[in-house]
């Protein structure tokens, strides 16, 4: 986007001395004046140095507007976009992630629905890919966030650079976030969407997805792609304008100022890296016996929800690999119990517990990214005795109420 007009302006100013020389050149032969005459030489030899420089001056511009010089004229005004930025607050910005965490885990697709539980009675070991996505989405957010207020500069492509241009943020956020292998240097919007993305349909764009606008740039036509930005539900996307901020994806100007159009893609499956990006757990409620359930599985939490538990939202993110935590249910009083260790699953299931086999895994205690998972005991109830939990402050607050605190039951691999 930004190089092609950058390399068009660069290109038309230097036509003129191309076609002068040119002449020159063509009228020297057509005389038959040639190279006998010693000024007409050096003519010659003159005109053939502007053309070879004008030529080189050329093809600088093709490797330095890739290389992200910045160039002084532009087709492209980022200004224009300051009419569909919204400025948010800190609470409104986490509220707004929260709520992306909780649309992206419940967005429902058929490989979801093959990968979750076929009932209560079986739970699913393997994870859901929408869950996957809501912490993916996380850990998009948490790194693009770092860079607000990061100024728009034609070519940026990192931090280093002291800002963004709109392709330059998403591929960098997507690198980091995702374990991505875009190269940032050759890639702009169009690239990007055409050669590392899957279209998806505005019914099912997710937050975490990939938002790219149609006729936002004067160098280029009013049905090409020439913006890009990432998606955060709510119908804002984080993009760099003016400066790296939110926008309302819905009052995004085109050349003419009218409403752009815009198209939603994800990540082809190639381009994203082998790094663990979790399963969230999502945590349930139940109000008639006070028990808080936990699952990997959509299709058992809608199912929980319409027989009256209330959702809380991702508890917590789980690793794709580790160490097994095991579920147990008891059928005499409809409690859940989770464990890492086979004895206390083996004891259990000697006493009638029911083994509903692994629930999630767990991060090695030896790995230095992991995070704390707490263990609350409650005597005084028989359903819902144990409580789990990633936050400390949670976990004090219960045991000043008279629950016995467990200590450290597990690790997580991202904060929820």
């Amino acid at each position: 986007m930004w190089c092609a007009g950058r390399r068009r302006a660069l290109g038309f100013s230097l036509m003129p001395q191309v076609a002068f020389c040119y002449t020159r050149m063509r009228f020297f032969l057509r005389k038959g004046y040639g190279f006998r005459m010693v000024a007409n030489r050096f003519a010659m030899a003159r005109c053939v140095v502007a053309v070879v420089i004008a030529l080189a001056a050329i093809g600088l511009a093709h490797a330095t507007a890739w290389a992200g010089v910045p160039q002084s004229e532009a087709s492209f005004n980022p200004a224009r976009f300051d009419v569909a930025a919204v400025d948010l607050t800190n609470d409104q910005i986490e509220a707004l992630v929260q709520k992306g965490i909780e649309e992206a885990a419940a967005a429902e697709t058929d490989e979801a629905d093959e990968a979750a539980s076929a009932s209560l009675d079986a739970p699913a070991t393997g994870f859901s890919t929408q869950a996957v996505h809501a912490t993916t989405y996380q850990a998009i957010m948490k790194e693009g966030l770092k860079y607000l207020g990061y100024p728009y500069i034609w070519g940026g492509r990192s931090p280093q650079q002291g800002g963004f241009d709109c392709a330059g943020l998403v591929e960098y956020v997507m690198n980091k976030a995702c374990d991505a292998n875009i190269d940032v240097v050759y890639t702009d919007a169009a690239t990007l969407y055409s050669k590392h993305c899957n279209p998806v349909s505005k019914k099912k764009a997710k937050p975490g997805d990939i938002i790219f606008w149609k006729g936002t740039d004067d160098a280029k036509g009013l049905y090409e792609i020439t913006h890009a930005g990432i998606y955060c539900g709510s119908n804002l996307a984080l993009m760099s304008g003016s400066k790296v901020e939110f926008f309302d994806i819905n009052r995004m100007p085109n050349i003419y100022g009218q409403p752009a159009e815009y198209v939603f893609a994800t990540l082809k499956k190639k381009d994203i890296g082998t790094a663990d990006t979790g399963v969230a757990v999502e945590r349930l409620y139940n109000p008639y016996t006070t028990e808080h359930f936990y699952t990997t599985s959509q299709k058992e939490r809608n199912k929980l929800m319409g027989l009256g538990w209330r959702y809380e939202g991702v508890g917590w993110v789980a690793p794709t690999k580790g160490e097994d935590v095991y579920r147990l249910y008891n059928p005499y009083s409809g409690d859940h119990h989770y464990t890492t260790s086979a004895a206390e699953r083996d004891d259990l299931v000697k006493l009638g517990w029911k083994d509903e086999k692994v629930a999630w895994k767990t991060v090695p205690a030896a790995q230095d990214s992991k995070k704390k998972m707490y263990r609350l005991f409650n005597p005084y109830v028989k359903v819902g005795t144990h409580h789990y939990t990633e936050s400390k402050k949670e976990y004090d607050k219960l045991v000043k109420k008279g629950w016995k605190g467990e200590d450290v039951c597990w690790y997580s691999v991202e904060a929820a």
